[in-house]
Formats: C-alpha cells, structure tokens, sequence
C-alpha cells in the first residue's frame, strides 16, 4: 500500500498538497501491517 501511495505521489504531486489523503493512506497501511501481524 505504501509502494502504492508513493507511485501515486510521484505520478501527481498534488496529492502532496492533500494531508488528509496521506493520513488515510498511512494509517491503511499500518492497518495492514497489524493484520499481518496477528496473522
């Protein structure tokens, strides 16, 4: 998810203008990587 958020944020910097999104993106990512965790 991370590799995602950055190729996105390479592909449309704006995105770097949105911290909410950022925000949204990190916190599914450490989300993920607790799930994997528990797995």
């Amino acid at each position: 998810a991370r590799k995602e958020a950055f190729d996105l944020v390479r592909k449309d910097p704006e995105l770097k203008n949105y911290p909410q999104l950022w925000e949204e993106l990190n916190r599914r990512f450490i989300h993920q990587m607790e799930l994997v965790k528990v797995g």
